[in-house]
């Protein structure tokens, strides 16, 4: 099911579980386990067994430059900031519009600014025959996709809260020249050191 083109994989959209979500988050907890054997467990993969229920604490929700993090690096490297930028994965794309290279330009020498953290920003709401939110229904109260667990960690370890904001910012460059996206820039609570 997690292994595949997308067109192979379960769509969840049209799916409901048809067992407890016990049993699900049990199954999403070996695949974790079995991915991890395999080096198959990908920032893809990851997203979809955490909002099948697995422990967020082992699984990558967040990539740094072109390294994926767990819950667990990602926490030990926030200790060490004062500051970073995220960024949501979908924009980490060639746009034509608003980069002044070309496409291989961007895609081959594009090089992240060391603030820059890459993730899944967008909360799934495919709705079932209930109006309820999935996963939501089946883990109510848990933590289930990548930014949620990202903000969780900078509360916990910064006092994160109103230090957010988003703004056009330098990503980083390619081929010499500046790439500009909007990131939310999220910065340590100053009486959290």
């Amino acid at each position: 099911m997690l292994v595949g083109d997308q067109l192979d994989r379960l769509d969840r959209s049209v799916a409901i579980p048809a067992v407890s979500a016990d049993v699900l988050k049990t199954w999403a907890d070996q695949q974790v386990t079995v991915l991890r054997q395999q080096d198959g467990l990908s920032l893809e993969s990851s997203k979809i067994l955490l909002n099948l229920g697995a422990v967020a604490e082992d699984i990558f929700i967040i990539s740094h430059g072109n390294t994926p993090l767990t819950t667990r690096m990602f926490r030990e490297l926030v200790f060490q900031l004062d500051e970073l930028w995220l960024l949501d994965q979908d924009e980490i794309s060639y746009n034509s519009d608003r980069d002044d290279v070309l496409k291989f330009e961007f895609e081959d020498l594009l090089e992240l600014d060391s603030k820059v953290f890459l993730l899944n920003m967008r909360v799934l709401e495919n709705r079932f025959i209930t109006e309820s939110v999935w996963p939501e229904q089946l883990f109510p109260g848990a933590l289930l996709f990548p930014i949620e667990i990202a903000n969780q960690v900078l509360k916990e370890v910064w006092g994160y809260g109103e230090q957010e904001e988003q703004d056009d910012a330098i990503i980083g460059t390619a081929n010499g020249t500046s790439i500009v996206r909007t990131v939310t820039i999220c910065r340590r609570n100053s009486n959290s050191r």
